[in-house]
C-alpha cells in the first residue's frame, strides 16, 4: 500500500462525500418518487450513474489499477489475438463473490459492472447493518438493494419483484451475492474455524465458509419467477500487500482508503462462468418432487463448497506470488481501462450543479437568519 500525495487526500475525501449527497437528494425527492414510478426510476438511474462516475474518479485519483484474470472465453480480442476487453455478460446473471472488504462492491465490483455495462441494472444483496448508515441507506433503498441479516428476515421480495419486472420488460437482470455474508476479520475467523471443525470441513485462512442455505434460497427466489436462462459468474477478489496472519479489512478499510488516502496499486479479480446446467440450484424444474429438491440442495452445498475450496487455493497462491490468481498455465490477464461514459459524467455534473445550488441557498438563508437576529454576537 502507499499513502497518496497530500493533495489527493482532500480530493478523495470530497469525492467520498458524494454518495452521502446523493442519499440526501434521494431523501428530499422521496415525496415525488412515491407518487410517480417514472420519477422513481429516473432518480434510481441518475443516482447510479452519478455514483459510477464518482467511483471512477476516486479510483483514478488513487491511481489504482484493476487486473482481471480468467479463461480465454472471458475476454474479447484485438487483431493480434491479445485480450483487449471483457465479453458481455449473459443477459441474466448472478454474480457470486468472496467478500474481503466493503470496498469489494462499493468500488471494484461496481467498476466491473460499469465495464460490463450492467451497473444501471445491477442489484447487490447487502447486509442489514447498512440500514443504519445515515443518508447512504436512502441510496440503497432507492436502488432497491435487498437487505439480508439474521435479525431481519429477508427483505427479498424486492429481489423477486425486480427479477419479474426484468423478465416482463425484457431487460437484463444482474444480482451480486456474497455467499459468506461477512468478510474475514478477527471476529469472524474463530466462528469460521468452529464451523469447519463442527462440520468436518477444511479450515480456510483467507475466506469465511459460505452460507449455502441462504445462497440457495436466493437463487431459488430468482429462478422462481420463471427465469430459466440464468448464468453464474464466479468472482474471486484478491488484494496484495496483506501480510500473512492479518486480514484485508485491516489494510483496505473505508477509513484507510477514503479518509487517509492510503491506496493499493493494484486489485486483482478472477472471473469464471457457469451455465445453468452446471449449477445444481438452477437445473431443477419448478415441479420437482421433495426428494429431488432435497438432493438438489445437497448437490448445491457440495458445488458451492467446491468453489470456495478453489478460491482458498487461488488466494494462497496469490499471497505467495503476489500476482498469480487462478491457473497461470491457462488463464489470461487484462488491466482494465477505466473510462466513465458520457451519461455517467453528465449525471455527475448535474449532481454537482444541484449540490452547489443547494449550498448557496443554504448559506444565503443562514446569512439572512443571522441578520434577522435581535442581537449581534
Amino acid at each position: 500500500m502507499r499513502p497518496s500525495n497530500l493533495w489527493r487526500v482532500p480530493v478523495v475525501t470530497m469525492l467520498c462525500l458524494v454518495p452521502l449527497g446523493l442519499g440526501a437528494l434521494v431523501h428530499l425527492t422521496a415525496p415525488f418518487s412515491r407518487r410517480s414510478s417514472a420519477v422513481r426510476n429516473f432518480i434510481r438511474l441518475w443516482t447510479k450513474r452519478a455514483y459510477s462516475c464518482c467511483i471512477y474518479l476516486l479510483t483514478l485519483t488513487r491511481r489504482t489499477s484493476i487486473v482481471i484474470h480468467g479463461s480465454p472465453e472471458v475476454f474479447t480480442r484485438s487483431l493480434s489475438g491479445r485480450p483487449n476487453g471483457l465479453r458481455d455478460l449473459p443477459r441474466n446473471t448472478v454474480i457470486l463473490s468472496n467478500h474481503q472488504t466493503d470496498l469489494d462492491w462499493l468500488v471494484y465490483l461496481w467498476i466491473l459492472g460499469t465495464v460490463f455495462g450492467i451497473a444501471d441494472d445491477m442489484i447487490v444483496v447487502v447486509g442489514s447493518h447498512l440500514r443504519k448508515l445515515p443518508l447512504f441507506n436512502k441510496l440503497l433503498v432507492a436502488w432497491r438493494f435487498p437487505f439480508v441479516g439474521k435479525e431481519e428476515q429477508l427483505l427479498r421480495s424486492t429481489l423477486a419483484e425486480d427479477a419479474g419486472e426484468a423478465m416482463r420488460a425484457k431487460k437484463p437482470f444482474v444480482a451480486l451475492i456474497f455467499p459468506e455474508g461477512v468478510f474475514l476479520d478477527s471476529k469472524t475467523r474463530p466462528k469460521s474455524f468452529k464451523f469447519a471443525k463442527d462440520k468436518g470441513k477444511a479450515d480456510y485462512d483467507h475466506l469465511v465458509h459460505p452460507r449455502t442455505l441462504g445462497t440457495y434460497q436466493l437463487l431459488q427466489i430468482i429462478k422462481g419467477v420463471g427465469m430459466e436462462d440464468l448464468s453464474v459468474l464466479d468472482v474471486t477478489m484478491a488484494y496484495p500487500s496483506v501480510p500473512p496472519g492479518s486480514f484485508p479489512t485491516e489494510h483496505h478499510s473505508i477509513h484507510n482508503t477514503f479518509m487517509l488516502g492510503i491506496s493499493e496499486p493494484t486489485v486483482h479479480i478472477h472471473l469464471k462462468y457457469y451455465v445453468t446446467n452446471d449449477v445444481p440450484a438452477l437445473n431443477i424444474p419448478h415441479d420437482g418432487t421433495v426428494s429431488e429438491m432435497t438432493a438438489n440442495r445437497s448437490n448445491f452445498d457440495g458445488w458451492l463448497t467446491t468453489r470456495w475450496d478453489e478460491k482458498e487455493i487461488m488466494l494462497k497462491r496469490f499471497q505467495e506470488t503476489g500476482s498469480e490468481l487462478g491457473d497461470p498455465s491457462s488463464d489470461e490477464i487484462l488491466v482494465l481501462s477505466l473510462r466513465p461514459s458520457f451519461s455517467q459524467v453528465l449525471a455527475f455534473l448535474v449532481f454537482l450543479g444541484v449540490a452547489l445550488l443547494a449550498i448557496q441557498i443554504t448559506l444565503r438563508l443562514l446569512v439572512y437568519l443571522f441578520k434577522s437576529l435581535p442581537f449581534k454576537m
